[in-house]
Order: C-alpha cells, then structure tokens, then sequence
C-alpha cells in the first residue's frame, strides 16, 4: 500500500472486531514491497530438513510457466491449446512416470484410470477418471505418515476441510509402499501458491491456520505421535550459538572475502538480537502458557510457506502438505507467516495487521503468544539460515547480496519490533 491511501474497508471492519487492538501496527508505512526472496521452508521446528525431491528442480512440461500447489499447480482458467488436456497413451503415461522416478505400477494401486501424468516439482499431476490427483514421494516413515493421515480425518470430522483429502488405494490404506519408497496420492487443489504481499490473502493464510489449529485440538493418535514444537527456546538457543560459530570463521581466514568482512562486522548486532528474542521466551507468563497448551495442544503445521497455502479466488485459501505436523503453539506458525509477510513487503505494517485481526476472531490473542510473535520477528533469522548455508553447507555466490538486502531491511525491521515491544508491554490480556 503506498503512503497516504486508506485502508480497504473490509480491513477496517475486520480490524473493529479485535477484542485488543495491536496498536503497535497502527502507525502508517511508507515502505515499497520489494521482490520475495526466501523460498525455503524456514521454522523453528528443530528437525533437519527433508530431502530434495528426485524432480525438484523440473519444470512442468507445458509452454508457458505454471505455478504450483501440492507443491504443484496449474492455473484456474485453463485452455487446451498448450495440450494439457489431450489423453497421452499408457505407454506414454509410463515413460513419464519413469522419466522422473514414479513406478508405473505405483498407480495401478489405485482406484482411478490415469489419463495424462504431468511432472511438477517433488510432485506428479495426474489426470483420472475421478478428477486431477497429486501422487507424492513421501519424505517420512511410515509411522509419521499415519499419524499425518489420521490427523487430516480428524480435522475434517471437527469441520476443516481447507486441505488436500488422501487418496486411499484399492486395498484401502493411505499410502503406497514401492521398493522401499513410500508414496501417496491427495486430491489436486487448484490455485497459485499464496503471494505474501498481498495483504488480503496473508489475512486469509492466517484464518485457515488459526482454524485448522483449534479444530485440531484434542487430537492424538492411537500409534506414533511426533516430537512437539514446544521448545522453542531449544532451538534459538541452539541457533544462537551458530553466531559463535559463523563469526569465528570469518575472523580466523588469513584472507578474508567480502562475506567474511560482512559476518565479522554485523554479526555481532544479530547475536544480541538472538539472546533477546531467547529472553522473551523466558518470561513466566509465556512459560506457563506452554505448560498449559500441552495438557490440549493443537496441531502446528511448521512449512508455512507460499507453496503450502494455495489460493483460489474460487476456493479461497487451502494448507498443503502435512508431513511435518505435529502438535505446538499456533503462534509457532503464525508467527513465521507473519515473518515472511513482513519481509516479502519490506516490512509493510498491514501484511501483520491483517493476520492478527483474523486469529482473534477464531480465538483471542494470549499475551504469551504476543510473547512468542516478538521472539520469532526478533531472532534474525534469514540472517541465521544465510550464514548457516554459507559456513555450514554451502557457499552460494548470492550469499553476500543476499546479506546485504537484510541489513537494508534492517532499519524497517527494528521500528516495527520497537513498536510490537511497546505494545506487548502493555498488553495485558490473559
């Protein structure tokens, strides 16, 4: 939004219906959105990273780009002139399949006649005679996946139905076992991954969050449960001690390079941002929120990212892409939506304003989670995963622009935290 318009009138009435106003979000922007930048799945969820897909790095073989959801998509209004729509013979189906890791005879497990199978990124669309279907490489064990699965059936017997529903096979399970590889096949949800700077659907990607977690709560299943995200203070604790690690190895090359000079000069402003964001986690009443909130956890989804949440002007918003799922605070996830909508608009004020308002609708804001929000925004995280992929996995040579876009961010940053600070002081809800 650019300086000096009003806010859209529906923003106005959402925002009349807070039972505490976030007043730290009032003050007007003057900032420009700037381009996204950070598409890897970013959480305080202390488990590594999955790996990459076999296909990750194709592109549908379409003649024009087209986004995804179920970590693939196409778009809405569809026409035929690029093909898509002509059935491929099973010979052809076969290839395809093959081409990009998927046994033809994984299908065969399933209740449906495929017509066309169309590769996209860590996912393959297929076209059935029951309608288009997602069939995914599963990146966990078995057990994981049950408990994924019996959390979506419990989710859409308490009302939430804004997800992909899995496909059961011809013998009645939900996943599909292939030369030790585990797979699984979800309904195709139509739509484009969510766009951050959009203040409406951010407000929407927040809704659905906010619903998915209270009609989850209660749930545990019978077999396998996951580690819960409760331990949040574990993981920036951990992560800030990474600084240590990053700043002793810029100052111990004997010929330091531009990322080096960049580490040694800045990082030691973020480490004090890190023990900050640790010490609001330590306030007691955010504590004894956590106590509380394990004896009836909801579920977190942790890779909230514009992949998973896809939006249709039709449908509205739809979460993708529960492997990681297991029971935390909501604010865990709310949190980092928040985080990357902030970032992708050069922290713009109503790309938070608008989610806030949204979960206070479904369930009142606890001063513990304003607690939680102001520890997330304040840990410098992108400034963390750049310097961890740098120093720990990989140096990239978009490290150093990288870096320095965040440090141009910086002072956006820290008045919109030195107002969410004020306004959490205050706070004085339950």
């Amino acid at each position: 939004m650019s300086n000096g318009k009003q806010l859209p009138v529906w923003v106005k009435e959402l925002w009349k219906e807070l039972t505490t106003p976030p007043g730290f979000l009032n003050p007007p922007s003057t900032a420009k959105p700037v381009a996204k930048s950070e598409p890897a799945p970013q959480t305080f969820d202390s488990r590594p990273n999955r790996p990459t897909d076999r296909v990750s790095e194709r592109q549908p073989r379409t003649s024009r780009p087209r986004s995804s959801a179920n970590n693939s998509s196409y778009d809405e209004e569809e026409d035929e002139e690029d093909g898509e729509g002509i059935e491929q013979s099973p010979e052809d189906i076969r290839v395809v399949l093959r081409a990009n890791g998927y046994h033809p005879r994984i299908v065969e497990q399933y209740p449906f006649t495929v017509y066309r199978a169309v590769p996209y990124p860590s996912v393959m669309q297929l076209r059935t005679s029951v309608g288009d279907i997602a069939l995914k490489r599963a990146h966990v064990k078995k057990r994981k996946l049950q408990f994924m699965f019996d959390a979506l059936q419990y989710l859409e017997t308490n009302g939430f139905t804004r997800f992909s529903r899995i496909i059961p096979t011809i013998k009645n399970t939900f996943y599909s076992p292939f030369d030790e590889q585990l797979y699984y096949a979800s309904q195709w949800i139509q739509g484009q991954p969510a766009d951050l700077t959009s203040v409406p659907q951010v407000g929407q990607a927040a809704l659905a969050i906010a619903e998915f977690h209270l009609a989850s709560r209660g749930f545990e299943s019978a077999g396998f449960n996951p580690p819960a995200a409760f331990e949040i203070s574990k993981t920036i604790r951990a992560r800030a001690k990474e600084f240590d690690i990053f700043l002793s190895k810029a100052k111990s090359k004997g010929k330091p390079d531009p990322v080096d000079r960049f580490v040694s000069k800045q990082i030691p402003a973020y480490q004090k941002q890190a023990q900050q964001a640790l010490s609001f986690l330590e306030d007691p009443r955010c504590q004894d929120f956590f106590v509380k909130e394990e004896e009836l956890p909801g579920l977190c989804h942790l890779d909230i990212t514009p992949q998973n949440l896809v939006y249709s002007d039709k449908t509205g918003m739809h979460l993708i892409d529960f492997e990681l799922t297991a029971h935390g605070p909501r604010m865990l996830d709310i949190a980092h939506l928040i985080r990357r909508s902030l970032q992708q608009s050069n922290w713009r004020r109503e790309t938070a304003l608008v989610p806030l308002v949204q979960i206070n609708q479904v369930e009142p804001l606890r001063h513990a989670e304003y607690r939680i929000l102001q520890s997330i925004l304040t840990f410098p995280h992108s400034v963390w995963r750049t310097c961890h992929n740098h120093y720990m996995v990989r140096p990239t040579p978009y490290t150093l622009a990288r870096l320095q876009q965040l440090y141009e961010q910086e002072h956006d940053r820290q008045l919109l935290l030195d107002e969410l600070r004020q306004h959490v002081d205050r706070h004085r809800g339950s």
